[in-house]
């Protein structure tokens, strides 16, 4: 491996990287892998090195650890290492102050299955171990799984464990990515290159009795920012302490940036920050916590994103928690703006960074919303400046204290959405989610309700079509809907016998496709003979397990601006198959939250939201035929089996529209057990073309919906480490 010496951003040289070839100047397949690389000099030198692997798509960095061989002498990086897409390269980025290292030639072997889950079987007894639990408890839990559940899902939870407690991982992330030093210089390089000056952000802190305790490191970590352009005006409501009064009046003299008002007894939360806003001079406004923290960087990445984004009229960032002792903890990595998310959830946090003439216009904060009056602001800034004008920054730019116990905030949050609602002239109910602060938007069924056409292509299994057919019919409450069978050649007498009998019932029609199976083609097949307005894409291997699945899908679909509109799926044992999915997962998308129990709240509490993904699976979709028509449908030539229902998704969501995945429509769905797999070799050149395709047609390294720093290895929104 031959050193190369890249230039660096800022035109100086970089860290020196080695580049490898892979055996046979070919890409190697998916799978896992162990490298390991001989050091013959500067071994000492080196503290964090990375292997990045490289596919034909896309780039991974992935970790790899210094150990000595002992009887062979030297020393030698090793790792095992996962190829999510063909692996084309690798290169090793030593981290050695910027010394080249001398090394031998690159060894990677294909971990066997048995290598791989013997592995994680270790890693699995060695965490009880640490945990004093006993090896006879983790077996007996594995042998369960294995008993109740099958052999999949006992293999999803080894997977599991192949990697960092989320604290453990987010302790990982602050030390790569949190670099202050090269984000002050970063911040320095781009203010001078500026040509106007960035503008002064005025920060709004309300000190109310109790907020005496970490007062100071909240506004220590203002008079801390790398941007110098700011001001913070403290209202001392009557019910702050004498500390607290201390505190303000200590940091007033010591920094002419801090002015501090007093306001009468009663005045509510949003009376007092109202006072504050008449003193701002700012051009941006935001709230802190008493007892939060700002990110050194904060305002810095504020005031640049906003001169990069002049449309932008407001911020919200990603946060974090503070324990007890100060440390951080549960980061919330949140997606771009998604409007279904906001209306069903306070997503954006506390932090919010509106234009100051935005917030006069709106008349500031409403009183008598407690501590809502955030997420009533941010609703009502969305009437006025739409999605486009609301940005996120992926960092985590705000640290929360624990919150204040106030039972009466997602009533107040009902109450700010109705209003919404009303002032945009949506006709929807409002309900609360049990068991978390979240709210379930109802829109209203239009009237007469429109005609669904459910399209069910099949062949053979004969099993799985009776019990989805038959769980429609008996349990779905929307009354005005055909289904469409479609046959794609089935040849085994009971299929044959039961699809006759089909022909004769009420509701179902039996639609025959004798070419080869392309499922593309049969859909658009089946649109075309469709006699509703409402097309409902649905698996012969689903069942429907609640009676309002159909019509809480349908009632999103004929919003004029939402176009497919997904539900939670399960599989046979009740554990997630599909919650929406994600882009650059995998090969090229992955279902989110797969294998997490039925009962699960999810990460941020998204498995029981109402939100945005740029897809959902075709195993259950619902649209409307307009707009199905209008983007021309299933990719007929280049997506005959797979990704088709994702590239069909992204077509609808470049048209204009919204995609939407509702958690208040289930569904089981025993996931393709009629078709088989797409791994096997006679399929494998097919898949790799769609694969192929689906790369060179879209964007997938970025999902608006996903946060850049959960992983794209695994579905279970973990930390990027």
């Amino acid at each position: 491996m031959e050193p190369r010496v890249p230039a660096s951003a800022d035109g100086g040289q970089a860290e020196p990287v080695y580049d490898a070839r892979l055996p046979g100047g070919r890409a190697l397949p998916v799978g896992h892998y162990r490298a390991s690389i001989q050091i013959e000099d500067g071994a000492t030198v080196m503290r964090s090195p990375i292997l990045q692997v490289f596919s034909f798509h896309t780039a991974r960095d992935r970790s790899i650890v210094l150990r000595n061989t002992g009887a062979a002498g030297g020393d030698i990086l090793g790792c095992d290492v996962a190829f999510v897409g063909d692996a084309v390269a690798l290169r090793l980025v030593p981290d050695a102050g910027g010394r080249e290292i001398r090394c031998g030639p690159l060894h990677l072997r294909r971990l066997t299955r048995l290598e791989f889950y013997g592995k994680l079987l270790r890693k699995a007894f060695s965490s009880a171990r640490r945990q004093e639990t006993s090896a006879r408890t983790v077996l007996g839990g594995l042998l369960h799984t294995l008993r109740t559940r099958g052999l999949r899902a006992l293999a999803a939870d080894l997977r599991r464990i192949d990697q960092l407690s989320p604290q453990a991982a987010y302790a990982v992330w602050i030390e790569a990515y949190e670099r202050l030093e090269t984000e002050k210089r970063t911040f320095s390089r781009l203010v001078a290159a500026s040509s106007a000056a960035l503008p002064t952000v005025s920060l709004v802190m309300v000190v109310e009795d109790g907020d005496a305790g970490h007062l100071a490191t909240a506004i220590a970590s203002v008079v801390d920012q790398v941007h110098p352009s700011w001001e913070l005006i403290v209202v001392l409501a009557a019910s702050a302490s004498a500390a607290a009064r201390a505190a303000v009046e200590e940091a007033r003299g010591r920094d002419q940036r801090i002015r501090s008002i007093e306001t009468a007894p009663g005045t509510d939360l949003a009376a007092c920050r109202n006072a504050a806003l008449g003193l701002a001079s700012g051009a941006w406004v935001a709230p802190l916590g008493a007892a939060d923290r700002l990110a050194p960087t904060a305002l810095a990445a504020v005031v640049l994103d906003a001169a990069a984004s002049p449309e932008a009229w407001l911020i919200y960032a990603d946060d974090d928690s503070l324990d007890e002792c100060g440390g951080r903890r549960l980061p919330r990595f949140k997606p771009d703006f998604s409007r279904e998310l906001l209306r069903s959830h306070d997503y954006m946090g506390d932090l919010l960074f509106v234009r100051t003439d935005l917030v006069r216009s709106l008349g500031g904060w409403r009183p008598g919303l407690g501590y809502a009056h955030d997420y009533d602001l941010a609703l009502r800034a969305y009437e006025q400046i739409g999605g486009g004008g609301i940005r996120h920054i992926a960092k985590v730019l705000h640290h929360r204290a624990a919150a204040r116990s106030d039972a009466r905030k997602v009533e107040a949050m009902r109450r700010a959405l109705r209003e919404h609602l009303a002032r945009t002239g949506t006709v929807a109910g409002v309900d609360v989610v049990q068991g978390i602060a979240a709210l379930r938007l109802r829109h209203a069924l239009p009237k007469p309700v429109p005609m669904v056409s459910l399209i069910v292509p099949t062949r053979d299994k004969v099993h799985l079509l009776r019990s989805c057919v038959e769980s429609i019919l008996k349990l779905t409450a929307y009354d005005n809907y055909e289904i469409l069978v479609v046959d794609n050649g089935s040849t085994d007498t009971a299929a044959v016998a039961y699809l006759a009998e089909l022909a004769g019932r009420d509701r179902v029609r039996v639609l025959s496709y004798r070419q080869s199976f392309n499922f593309s083609r049969i859909n658009n097949f089946a649109v075309r003979e469709a006699g509703g307005s409402i097309i409902g894409l649905v698996n012969n291997d689903t069942v429907a397990i609640t009676p309002d699945w159909l019509g809480e899908m349908v009632a999103w679909a004929v919003q004029p601006d939402i176009g497919c509109v997904g539900a939670k799926l399960y599989y046979g044992d009740d554990t997630i198959q599909h919650a929406g999915i994600v882009l650059g997962i995998g090969d090229v998308a992955g279902h989110v939250h797969r294998h997490s129990p039925r009962t699960d709240t999810g990460y941020c509490d998204r498995l029981k939201l109402v939100q945005n993904f740029s897809a959902v699976t075709a195993a259950c979709l619902i649209v409307r035929k307009a707009v199905y028509e209008e983007v021309g449908g299933f990719n007929e030539h280049d997506l005959t089996v797979a990704y088709n229902d994702v590239d069909f998704c992204l077509k609808v969501r470049e048209a204009g529209y919204a995609n939407v995945w509702t958690p208040f429509a289930e569904l089981y769905h025993l996931e393709s057990l009629s078709r088989g797999s797409d791994r096997t070799s006679l399929k494998a050149k097919r898949y790799a073309s769609e694969v192929s395709y689906m790369h060179r047609r879209w964007d997938l390294s970025v999902d608006p919906f996903y946060s850049p720093h959960l992983t794209r290895l695994r579905e279970d929104f973990s930390i990027a480490v």
